[in-house]
């Protein structure tokens, strides 16, 4: 199981991510705050998670910025 909110850029509003095996949804949450920290936040529940693959992988699907 995997549950969070995700930070997409250009979204005004929250991205709620709930996921069960090979199923997931995905839907709007509520609008970020003023001020608010934009932050994404997983929980993954299970047994024997291999945190080093997992965390490898979503390190995968960070957007790349460059400096000038």
């Amino acid at each position: 199981r995997i549950k969070g909110i995700i930070n997409l850029e250009d979204e005004l509003r929250k991205v709620i991510f709930q996921s069960v095996r090979s199923s997931f949804k995905l839907e709007r949450g509520t609008p970020w705050l003023e001020g608010e920290v934009r932050l994404t936040k997983m929980v993954f529940i299970g047994y024997n998670l291999k945190r080093q693959s997992l965390q490898k992988g979503l390190e995968g699907c960070l957007k790349k910025t460059t400096t000038n």
